[in-house]
């Protein structure tokens, strides 16, 4: 059998070839859509960079607290000194509560709403007269 090609099979051929010489020469162009390979290398950095920014919210608190001194503060207080929503500073506190690295007093502030706040001290400081609520 011979091996005979129409001229179009021929033109098929050499305009392949064509390409190929083309595509050697040129830069790759990127694909648009990653599929998650490089995202999935992005985000784990960003996520590393974020975490290494410093003590906990807990341990801010705890210093805020500590550093308030016989004064003390109520959450509101310490949700503007950490500069964070007031939500954020509740379940900090209450883990603190619940380890014993603070207490709350009798004693009580208003928050800028008018609404009576309790006041939280540190557990190293001596004891006053005010007792656990």
């Amino acid at each position: 059998m011979t091996n005979h090609h129409t001229t179009h099979d021929v033109s098929c051929i050499r305009q392949d070839r064509s390409n190929e010489s083309r595509e050697q020469s040129r830069p790759k162009q990127l694909d648009l859509l990653d599929h998650g390979k490089h995202s999935h290398a992005t985000r784990a950095i960003a996520c590393a960079a974020s975490n290494a920014k410093g003590p906990s919210l807990r341990d801010r608190i705890e210093l805020e607290v500590a550093g308030q001194g016989a004064a003390g503060a109520t959450r509101f207080e310490l949700h503007q000194l950490c500069g964070v929503p007031y939500t954020s500073v509740c379940g900090p506190v209450l883990a603190l509560l619940t380890m014993g690295r603070v207490r709350e007093t009798k004693r009580t502030r208003l928050t800028a709403y008018g609404k009576p706040a309790a006041v939280i001290v540190s557990v190293l400081l001596a004891d006053s007269d005010d007792e656990e609520a």
